[in-house]
């Protein structure tokens, strides 16, 4: 669901667009259209509530109709109305292969839970996004630091592997 929301910044309402001189242009140039400034809200189509607003500083969109991202940040917003907020240097996203990639300072966030890493990947056809990268999971006074983690969006299971530094905190935190 993530590529496919961010493949929607073609569409996306922009304070800057420039297309290259096609008449000048030749095959081995990479990219089509340079985008500043890009904001995308995406709504649910039977509830008319937003499940997730993309932003962008800048974005390239290749010749094939894949997408560099600069400065990236995604907000999304679950079937329960969980948010989950998505940030990252830049991302990479290709709309024919349902594939996406986001790297360098990745960090997601979902209610207490903070997860950071160098690159994830997602893979739409396999609802499953994963790194090989080391993570660092946090939940309140619990961290978790892994070499590699897979999650399956569809079951919404993080799963770590080669764990290798863990605190747990036992102390259970008073509800308010």
């Amino acid at each position: 669901m993530l590529w496919l929301l961010l493949v929607l910044l073609v569409t996306a309402s922009c304070s800057s667009v420039s297309l290259e001189d096609r008449d000048k242009a030749d095959e081995t140039e990479a990219y089509k259209i340079l985008v500043q400034g890009v904001r995308q809200e995406r709504f649910d189509k039977e509830t008319g509530t937003i499940e997730a607003v993309i932003e962008a500083a800048t974005g390239k969109v290749s010749r094939s109709g894949s997408m560099v991202l600069n400065g990236v940040e995604v907000e999304l917003v679950d079937e329960k109305g969980e948010h989950v907020l998505i940030r990252a240097d830049r991302g990479t996203f290709d709309d024919d292969e349902e594939v996406g990639e986001i790297d360098g300072n990745v960090v997601v966030e979902r209610g207490t839970m903070k997860l950071q890493t160098e690159k994830v990947r997602w893979d739409e056809a396999e609802a499953r996004a994963s790194g090989e990268t080391p993570i660092t999971v946090t939940q309140g006074r619990t961290t978790i630091r892994a070499r590699r983690f897979v999650v399956d969006t569809e079951e919404r299971r993080l799963t770590l592997f080669g764990v290798y530094d863990s605190m747990i905190d036992l102390v259970e935190e008073p509800n308010d």
